[in-house]
């Protein structure tokens, strides 16, 4: 998969964000299967896709491969406590009630300073290996595949009430 796809789907991200919340639940058959296919393609081809957008000579490859692996595995971590979190919110919607709201918010803060941090620990780690234009580019990149990654979830997940 090429940023240029991703780009793409540029579209379905705008009607998602500036169509309203009711409106998310109507994309369309061709929308979702897109973005799942998508999305596959993000899960089977990840590290490919990186490699792919950032152009590394064999010395800049070499050197960052472990560092990337390290900090995909991470990265895993963070969004491993995301599902769960995920999962226990949706085991308690139907009886949410302010304390376990509460719970779920500061749960929720914590793990994006958690990722926050992982970031951080990491920008400073991929910049040794790399140039400062392409350490930048790594960060825009797997952004934009996270972003992706996590549509689907900021689509179902309904508000709480």
């Amino acid at each position: 998969m090429s940023m240029r796809r991703g780009v793409m789907l540029a579209p379905l991200v705008a009607t998602f964000l500036l169509g309203g919340v009711g409106q998310a639940q109507e994309m369309s058959v061709e929308a979702w299967e897109e973005l799942r296919e998508l999305q596959g393609e993000i899960l089977e081809g990840r590290s490919e896709i990186v490699k792919e957008n950032l152009a590394l000579t064999e010395a800049e490859a070499t050197a960052f491969r472990p560092v990337y692996e390290e900090y995909r595995a991470a990265a895993d971590e963070v969004q491993e406590r995301t599902a769960r979190l995920i999962e226990a919110y949706a085991a308690n919607y139907e009886d949410m009630n302010d304390t376990k709201a509460e719970a779920f918010f500061q749960e929720w803060l914590a793990i994006d300073r958690a990722e926050m941090e992982m970031r951080e620990t990491y920008a400073k780690k991929i910049r040794e290996v790399l140039p400062a234009r392409k350490a930048v580019r790594f960060f825009q990149v797997e952004n934009k595949l996270d972003a992706i990654m996590r549509l689907d979830g900021a689509m179902r997940i309904p508000l709480v009430e």
